[in-house]
């Protein structure tokens, strides 16, 4: 499972409402998954401050593509304030929820104490192991270059 497997079910979710007769824009956006494929293209095309006014009016958002995209945003400071609290709380929701690339962020901050984490090396280690027992190749390179040589 990789990056390409969550770019393709995001561009899988986007065609599905759009070809359930919703114009392109998702004006008419109603439905959950509608509004959270919506927020996804919003975050694709740059319009960052839209996507996260839809993920604040949506209740348990449990999309790990829109978390970990949220959470991109917030750690880069690309078109919203650069958060990187905020972005690993992002983060720590889609890690929780199975993203493998989020559980790399989350071990990550562990590791280097980012965003209020304690260093917690320990923690680090299964948070990045357990994104590389996903298939994640750069968690996989990580552990080998970090904790193998």
């Amino acid at each position: 499972m990789g990056k390409i497997k969550y770019e393709k079910d995001s561009n899988e979710r986007l065609q599905r409402c759009r070809s359930v007769g919703h114009d392109p824009d998702f004006s008419s956006c109603t439905s959950k998954e509608e509004k959270i494929a919506q927020a996804i293209e919003l975050i694709k095309q740059e319009k960052v401050a839209e996507a996260v006014a839809i993920y604040q009016e949506l209740e348990d958002v449990q999309d790990t593509i829109l978390l970990n995209r949220l959470g991109d945003v917030y750690a880069d400071g690309k078109g919203i304030e650069q958060d990187s609290v905020k972005a690993l709380t992002f983060y720590d929701k889609s890690a929780n929820l199975g993203n493998p690339y989020a559980m790399v962020e989350i071990g990550l901050a562990y590791e280097y104490a980012k965003g209020g984490y304690k260093k917690d090396t320990k923690e680090a280690f299964k948070w990045i192991k357990k994104s590389a027992n996903q298939g994640n190749e750069l968690a996989n390179r990580w552990l080998r270059s970090v904790w193998i040589d």
